[in-house]
């Protein structure tokens, strides 16, 4: 008995992920504020008023949690402070995309184009099945511009989520960026 109490205890205990979809009445702010692995992304909405475009029309965010923005040394608000706002609003706007795109609405090719709400555009990859491997396999996988997407389609009532393994790079627009980079 007192096995069985325990194991009915234990599993009751179950914590839910913080990356895991919320219920579609919940919005992508709502989502972004009631998740602390997403609290870096939303402090750069707000700082560079973005937070003010979302909820009008359905929207896609590719959001990096901050493990991995801890991966390109953002590690709190003060390395964004730091940035230049006008270079952070460009930035921030290229992880933002019209429309809801979920992982099975993505065509199963490489380098399918989506244009964000800067103007830029990223590519969308899914793997198609080899020989030995079954479509199952490859329903959640989703790369955009050559990074994994760690958690697929997590659903608001206004859009949804794609959590990224990294932030994106916003491209190199001028002959010095490109220099420098290179």
């Amino acid at each position: 008995v007192i096995t069985c109490l325990s194991y009915l205890g234990l599993s009751s205990c179950k914590k839910e992920s913080s990356s895991s979809a919320g219920p579609a009445s919940e919005t992508l702010l709502n989502h972004l504020q009631n998740n602390y692995a997403f609290s870096l992304f939303n402090y750069a909405l707000q700082k560079t008023g973005l937070d003010r475009q979302i909820g009008k029309d359905p929207l896609t965010l590719l959001v990096p949690d901050n493990d991995a923005f801890a991966r390109d040394s953002v590690f709190g608000t003060g390395d964004l402070d730091k940035m230049d706002t006008a270079y952070l609003r460009k930035w921030m706007a290229y992880h933002i995309l019209p429309g809801n795109i979920l992982v099975g609405g993505v065509p199963q090719t490489a380098n399918t184009p989506y244009s964000t709400i800067s103007g830029g555009t990223l590519y969308f990859s899914r793997p198609v099945p080899g020989i030995h491997q079954t479509q199952k396999d490859f329903d959640h996988i989703l790369h955009i511009n050559g990074d994994t997407v760690n958690s697929p389609d997590i659903t608001a009532s206004d859009g949804g989520i794609q959590v990224l393994n990294r932030p994106l790079k916003y491209p190199d627009t001028t002959i010095q960026g490109y220099l420098s980079a290179h």
